[in-house]
């Protein structure tokens, strides 16, 4: 029951701090065409999903420290 709450939290924050969890909102893209594939391995994936990747991160970080 600990992780589930932990999870919640992260995924609170992170909606919190970003204002979606949905990766077609985030990125801006259709993944399933042929253009939203290029576009994000182009640009979006560097440019943009790297930002929500180090928020992730960060706070997973913080949830497994109060573990």
């Amino acid at each position: 029951m600990l992780v589930l709450a932990a999870a919640g939290r992260l995924y609170k924050e992170f909606e919190k701090e970003h204002g979606s969890t949905s990766c077609r909102t985030l990125s801006g893209l259709d993944l399933t065409t042929p253009e939203g594939k290029k576009a994000f391995e182009e640009t979006v994936k560097k440019n943009t999903c790297s930002k929500f990747v180090a928020t992730a991160s960060k706070l997973l970080a913080r949830e497994l420290q109060k573990i």
